[in-house]
């Protein structure tokens, strides 16, 4: 069986909540999994796979998902890295978000071999502005959580084929 760390950052805790989830998965599929804020001291050296997830806000990912990569990629190379993002505007927005952000995505997984990586959807507090909601493409009536816990367990399927 695999050993699995996943590790977060999070503003509003959906990303929390679904590297929750995650666990609660690989776990009941018979691995170990941690979990881990990415904003204490944790060592990596322990586990075969790290499993990083970060919000999008301002279509960047989290500065602090990236600065991990970056500390740490001597010994991320020996280990099975995946990588999800949480974002409610590139899922309820126009096509155009989601796409530039795929594309910023893939460009990260490229630079640090991450084999696996996934888009999944948030959720907000309250509606945005009318004017960020138009400038995104977000209809008025939209709801404020997009969150699918099926969309999570299938990538989670995904991680445990590898």
């Amino acid at each position: 069986m695999s050993n699995y760390l996943i590790v977060y950052i999070s503003q509003t805790g959906s990303t929390r909540e679904i590297a929750e989830k995650l666990t609660e998965i690989l776990k009941s599929a018979g691995h170990t999994a941690d979990i881990q804020d990415l904003e204490k001291d944790f060592d990596i050296s322990g586990y075969s796979h790290i499993i990083l997830g970060a919000p999008i806000h301002g279509m960047q990912m989290m500065p602090e998902a990236t600065a991990f990569l970056q500390k740490n990629s001597l010994e991320l190379k020996d280990k099975k890295l995946a990588l999800f993002t949480v974002s409610y505007v590139t899922h309820c927005g126009r096509k155009t978000w989601g796409n530039m952000m795929k594309k910023k995505i893939d460009q990260l997984a490229e630079s640090y071999n991450i084999a696996h990586t996934a888009h999944l959807c948030g959720r907000v507090d309250k509606q945005l502005p009318a004017p960020a909601r138009w400038l995104f493409g977000i209809p008025r009536n939209a709801p404020l959580d997009l969150r699918n816990d099926q969309e999570v367990a299938d990538w989670a399927q995904v991680l445990l084929a590898d």
